[in-house]
């Protein structure tokens, strides 16, 4: 992935989790995202959703509890499961994202 792939799929990652950002300021959280360690986060380039466990299985817990069986969104679901199955931390960023995306589309957050 590259830093750009990066930053936009943590962006997308800390609207989901509640973080707001400035309009203006796309690289600046207005709404901080809390770090597992419990910091605030206010910069993008400070978010590790992409390389660590602690930061990304909260998301997929969220993802979990945004799924009814009947939706699209549990075959998104499963991946994410297997992704987490196999200690993938690639598969499961890409799995959230996807999950992240369809669900943009299909709800008002």
């Amino acid at each position: 992935m590259t830093k750009e792939e990066i930053l936009e799929g943590n962006r997308l990652i800390a609207e989901f989790m509640g973080g707001k950002f400035y309009r203006d300021t796309p690289l600046l959280l207005m709404v901080p995202v809390i770090s597992p360690a419990g910091n605030k986060i206010k910069c993008i380039d400070k978010l590790r959703y992409h390389e660590s466990f602690d930061w990304l299985i909260p998301v997929a817990k969220k993802a979990a509890h945004h799924v009814r069986v009947n939706d699209r969104g549990f075959s998104m679901q499963k991946r994410i499961h297997e992704a987490l199955n196999t200690f993938d931390i690639e598969a499961l960023y890409g799995s959230v994202i996807t999950f992240i995306n369809w669900y943009n589309t299909t709800t008002t957050l």
